[in-house]
């Protein structure tokens, strides 16, 4: 998120430049931004974790707590007070992709929720919506289509 000018401008930038060094993996193509990147265009920007699929979440999922505070830290460095460690309050294990991997959103929730107070990071909780009412979802479908 922006929290001011400059923020927007580093926002639209990193948004241009994770589109031009883009990674083709199995047919789809993924936007990408590596630290270097993110840590050179920071300023004025808000940053949030994710849910369970984020970066924390998988490795948290994967059991990997370590190199999960790793990644925390190295968000913290790049942001300062400016990160929030995303919880999401609903206790779902889903599906998080084609290979049968499933996330636990309670399990990324009470480890980040340690690690908040470890780093000394903000926690606030979201609910993934990606729209207001079911009457939105058609207009949801194209738009992820496009």
């Amino acid at each position: 998120m922006a929290k001011n000018h400059q923020g927007y401008k580093n926002l639209l930038k990193l948004h241009r430049l994770a589109n031009d060094y883009n990674l083709l993996t199995f047919g789809r193509v993924y936007p990408r931004i590596d630290w270097k990147l993110l840590s050179e265009n920071s300023e004025g920007l808000i940053c949030t974790t994710s849910g369970a699929t984020g970066i924390l979440g998988q490795l948290i999922n994967t059991r990997n707590n370590p190199e999960a505070l790793i990644q925390a830290k190295k968000l913290k460095d790049i942001f300062g007070e400016n990160l929030g460690f995303e919880v999401q309050p609903h206790t779902l294990k889903r599906q998080s992709n084609g290979f049968s991997d499933y996330v636990d959103q309670t399990l990324s929730n009470n480890t980040l929720l340690k690690f908040s107070k470890e780093l000394n990071v903000k926690v606030f909780a979201s609910s993934e919506v990606r729209y207001l009412s079911p009457t939105f979802a058609e207009a949801h479908d194209v738009f992820l289509a496009m």
